[in-house]
């Protein structure tokens, strides 16, 4: 069998069994062992297996779970809270601090987190009833928590920078490193046009009344809800840029870290353990699958010759054209795949194929690794398909629809394209802090 017709089956039932609803990883899993059985019997699957057991063995991929853990412990330590009730202090005061407070807020315990899910959840439950009380433009307020929750996916801790680091074959410390100013660069972004649009029109993001204000004394007292969350990211972020520990020893020092927390907080509780082991367990069965049925579909393709096939067409493309419309190829093609597939699943199959056109053009890896993954985060808020999207309208008040979601996040898509540009044609801003 040619590899152009596996390559057409092994595309055309992914996206037709996606079409039907059925389960990722058992759609990639299924496609690429139907495709090894049939092209190379059932001695195959040694191969299939082998390569299960090293990338579950990858000590790389043991800090998913483990920051995983920190999040959820995170979660029920009202850390997320007491941030809001900061923040609110000090900017409530100021014509669309709500808002800015929030993108804030979102960049702190994307640092904290490093999952985009639980950011919009947790700070929508909180932000989004606080901003619509003092009567916030309902699509300011929504976009806003849409744009700085999925900032998860790009401020380290990213788990996308863990599997971009492992399928690449580059230091995921060097991608957290260039992680932070792309994340900077956005959530500054999304404070500017804030803070132009509450200029220009008043009733967008009025300004919260004199008397929910709190006193100098009580702002100053807020400050304390600051400590914690600003101890974690030190200790966490601190001990993997300076070389002291790799990402899997940070994230257990981030555990340690949570716990404490929840403890100051008295949140620490058998409950609270109980919850985020099962919760923990959960996520990182669903990522594990995800990876594992990635895995045996790139295997197919590696084997069937439609890896070798779509590696030569993109090589022809990048032959014919220079570096800055290959890149757009590149970066068209992964926000597309967002549309369709799982984060961690496009990174298992399309960095293989990219990689060796990176290196072709002498672009530095690490740059290109957080270009891809701003491009691949902004799929998360993207219509119609976008997580991010469903993730808000499950903790949104009545009245609000999926379409007034999709209506809210237009202009921050805009504004995550043009700090996407401004990284490409200023790599400086990326590589000047690796």
């Amino acid at each position: 069998m040619s590899p152009e017709i596996v390559l057409i089956f092994m595309i055309g039932s992914l996206l037709a069994l996606l079409a039907l609803g059925l389960p990722l990883a058992f759609l990639t899993g299924g496609i690429g062992s139907l495709v090894l059985l049939v092209l190379f019997g059932p001695s195959f699957f040694i191969s299939v297996i082998t390569s299960m057991l090293g990338t579950s063995s990858n000590i790389l991929y043991a800090a998913v779970p483990v920051f995983i853990f920190m999040g959820t412990i995170l979660e029920g330590s009202a850390i997320a809270e007491d941030l809001y009730a900061a923040l609110h202090g000090w900017f409530g005061g100021v014509r669309g601090g709500l808002a800015m407070g929030t993108v804030v807020i979102c960049c702190i315990f994307a640092a904290m987190v490093g999952v985009a899910g639980a950011s919009i959840v947790i700070i929508g439950l909180i932000a989004l009833p606080n901003m619509l009380k003092y009567n916030y433009d309902k699509n300011i307020a929504m976009g806003t928590i849409l744009a700085g929750g999925t900032l998860g996916q790009l401020i380290p801790p990213s788990l996308l920078f863990i599997a971009y680091g492992v399928e690449a074959g580059v230091p995921i410390g060097d991608l957290f490193k260039g992680g932070v100013p792309a994340g900077l660069i956005l959530g500054g972004l999304f404070l500017i046009y804030i803070f132009i649009r509450a200029s220009l029109n008043k009733s967008l993001c009025p300004v919260v009344p004199p008397e929910d204000r709190p006193t100098l004394q009580e702002k100053v007292a807020l400050l304390k809800n600051l400590v914690l969350p600003g101890l974690l990211i030190l200790f966490v972020l601190g001990s993997i840029f300076t070389g002291i520990a790799t990402p899997s020893e940070a994230a257990s020092v981030g555990v340690i870290g949570a716990l404490v927390s929840a403890a100051v907080n008295r949140r620490l509780n058998l409950a609270l353990l109980k919850k985020s082991v099962i919760s923990t367990v959960g996520i990182s069965g669903m990522i594990l699958w995800l990876i594992f049925g990635a895995k045996c579909y790139s295997l197919a393709l590696i084997a069937s010759g439609g890896m070798h096939l779509l590696q030569g067409l993109f090589t022809e493309l990048s032959g014919s054209m220079s570096v800055y419309p290959t890149l757009a190829t590149m970066l068209l093609t992964v926000f597309a795949m967002g549309f369709f597939l799982d984060p961690v699943t496009i990174i298992v199959i399309t960095v293989p194929i990219f990689t060796p056109i990176i290196k072709a053009f002498n672009l530095d890896p690490i740059w290109f690794g957080v270009v891809y993954v701003v491009a691949l985060q902004l799929s998360y808020i993207t219509p119609p398909f976008g997580y991010s999207l469903f993730y808000l309208k499950g903790v949104t008040p009545p009245g609000i629809t999926l379409g007034d979601i999709f209506a809210s996040v237009w202009w921050f898509v805009l504004l995550n394209l043009i700090g996407l540009l401004l990284m490409i044609v200023l790599p400086v801003l990326i590589t000047g802090f690796i």
